[in-house]
């Protein structure tokens, strides 16, 4: 049974995934979204991602590095670095979402130029590809504005609230059936893991009402 938790969890991360390519997850701690990239450079308080053609700097402190380690073929920790830094100005997560902002007016520009340009299978793919980058872009710009608090949304702040609130139940759930001691009774783990799958659903119903909500506003 422990091993179909495991999976049921397993799908659960997946469906917060966004669709970009690359060989290393990222989970933002509260609402367990994943990010797909590249790993550029790790230090004690930072991990930078490749996204698409632009970096992205997450503070560790904003994430799960536990579910990191296991989505992870590979450790990315350094040697002798504490799993508990202390907070890291707030500057950094704003520096970072201005310099999606200037990366996504630039694509903004490089697109506008693509579709002045006369009509061709070539050019169809080129817009094609620059319009879903540009929509992962501002998907991120809007995740990191809700995850540092500066999203000026209040609609997409209330359910980015319930949805790390979802998640936290679902977390703690999730510990209380994988932490039952050898000959709990029967009833008891029955118990335990109705509540896990309980609190799963309601995380899942939290993260398909932000996913709309902020598709919406795109």
């Amino acid at each position: 049974m422990r091993f179909r938790r495991w999976c049921a969890w397993s799908a659960v991360l997946l469906l917060a995934a966004t669709a970009w390519c690359g060989d290393y997850q990222v989970v933002l701690k509260g609402s367990g979204k994943i990010v797909h990239g590249d790993l550029l450079a790790e230090d004690a308080g930072t991990v930078t991602l490749q996204v698409g053609t632009g970096e992205v700097v997450f503070k560790k402190e904003k994430l799960d590095l536990e579910r990191m380690r296991r989505l992870n073929a590979a450790p990315h920790v350094p040697a002798g670095a504490s799993l508990h830094q202390p907070p890291l100005p707030h500057d950094v997560g704003l520096a970072t979402i201005r310099k999606l902002e200037r990366q996504i007016a630039e694509r903004e520009e490089a697109l506008a130029r693509l579709q002045a340009e006369p009509p061709s299978e070539e050019r169809s793919r080129k817009v094609h590809e620059a319009e879903e980058e540009l929509r992962l872009m501002r998907s991120a710009r809007q995740d990191l504005k809700l995850e540092y608090g500066v999203s000026q949304d209040t609609d997409l702040e209330r359910l980015f609230k319930v949805r790390a609130e979802a998640a936290t139940e679902a977390e703690a759930a999730q510990r209380a059936y994988d932490n039952l001691p050898p000959g709990t009774p029967q009833s008891e783990v029955d118990a335990k893991w109705a509540a896990f799958r309980e609190a799963e659903k309601k995380w899942q119903e939290a993260h398909a009402a932000l996913t709309k909500a902020m598709k919406e506003k795109q």
